[in-house]
This record gives structure tokens, sequence and C-alpha cells, in this order.
């Protein structure tokens, strides 16, 4: 999933992000897979943490998170 690709590449790994969001690690790996759906102030948590992505893939990212929303 894209939110993995992401994470991976501003160097944060699944635990970090846990910590950071206050979820469990099970709960960050079901999101990157698309088990479940995060809500959408949960995605927007996640937006601010893969904040140091250059302008092109953050605009990826968000078209991803805007698909999510409008999925769920």
């Amino acid at each position: 999933m894209m939110i993995a690709k992401y994470r991976k590449q501003v160097g944060l790994s699944q635990v970090k992000v846990a910590e950071l969001l206050d979820l469990s690690i099970d709960s960050i790996s079901r999101i990157e897979r698309g088990n479940i759906v995060p809500n959408v102030p949960r995605l927007f948590e996640f937006d601010e943490l893969l904040s140091q992505l250059n302008a092109k893939d953050r605009a990826k990212l968000l078209t991803f998170i805007e698909a999510m929303v409008e999925w769920k």
C-alpha cells in the first residue's frame, strides 16, 4: 500500500509510526495492507508524519488519502 512506501521513504519504522500516532503496531500493519481504513483525522495524522516528502510525492499521498476518504 502507498502508506508503507511513503513511510519507508521518509525513514520511519512501523514501530515509530505506531508510537507517534498512539496506535498498535498491528494497527499500522493492517492499515498499510488495506485491511482496515483509518478514520479521517487519523489519515491527516499520517499526512503530517510524512510531510517530509517532496512536493510530487506529497501530492500523490494526498490523492491517496482523498481516495481513502471517498472509499470509506
